[in-house]
């Protein structure tokens, strides 16, 4: 089966040469490239591809508001943000939109094809570099945040547990997925089969509030649920 891929990315040069590089590859088909974010939304409602490249920067519309759009539209298509540099700022945004994964431009052509599979197998691509300093980022914010002092209030009752209560099981999953896995490495890293992975990650969607596997991922960052 061959999945279909297209690029969305200002700059020509770069454009052609993943386009040669991804053609040579028997299980992928370039399905189109674009210049910018409003070519490359109509590009995808026009051919339906399995897989985006998109850079977050451009002209016009951009990476962010291009996925945002296209997750609307055809949620099942799977969105890999590229760019030349990592702007944790932006990795948010993209992960927010809805992207699958978030990738620097310089990174090895063979790890670059590993990411088309891994997200169409329904997998997420946050490489461990960017996701520690994502966790920096927010264990510096949480330091610089001033302590409020508390009102007095009467006695109450005991307020419900606000944070998420996760299972090892589950905490092993959410590992696995901060990792890129997909579903069927999951499992064989853990020995289930992979309906019940599938089960587990529907499951810590529903408990982490996110739409989908990338999004529990970026969660669990942020609630330092992952260390």
């Amino acid at each position: 089966m061959s999945i279909r891929v297209a690029i969305i990315d200002d700059t020509t040069m770069f454009r052609e040469a993943l386009r040669r590089l991804l053609e040579l590859e028997p299980d992928l088909t370039v399905a189109g490239t674009a210049g910018d974010g409003r070519a490359g939304l109509d590009l995808v409602r026009r051919e339906r591809p399995d897989v985006v490249l998109m850079d977050i920067r451009m002209p016009g519309t951009d990476g962010v508001a291009a996925t945002r759009q296209i997750k609307a539209e055809l949620p099942g298509t799977h969105i890999i943000m590229l760019t030349t540099f990592s702007d944790d700022a932006s990795i948010f945004d993209a992960i927010a939109a809805g992207a699958a994964g978030y990738l620097l431009k310089d990174m090895p052509t063979d790890e670059l094809i590993r990411a088309i599979r891994v997200v169409t197998e329904g997998g997420a691509l946050i490489p461990p570099a960017i996701a520690a300093r994502l966790v920096a980022d927010y264990s510096r914010l949480a330091r610089q945040q001033p302590a409020q002092p508390a009102p007095p209030a009467p006695p109450a009752p005991p307020a419900p547990k606000s944070e998420v209560d996760l299972t090892p099981r589950e905490l092993e999953i959410l590992a696995a997925l901060a990792d890129g896995l997909s579903n069927k490495e999951i499992g064989a890293r853990l020995f289930l089969s992979e309906g019940t992975v599938k089960n587990y990650v529907s499951l810590l969607c529903l408990k982490l509030g996110a739409r989908d596997r990338a999004q529990a991922v970026a969660v669990a960052l942020r609630q330092s649920i992952l260390r």
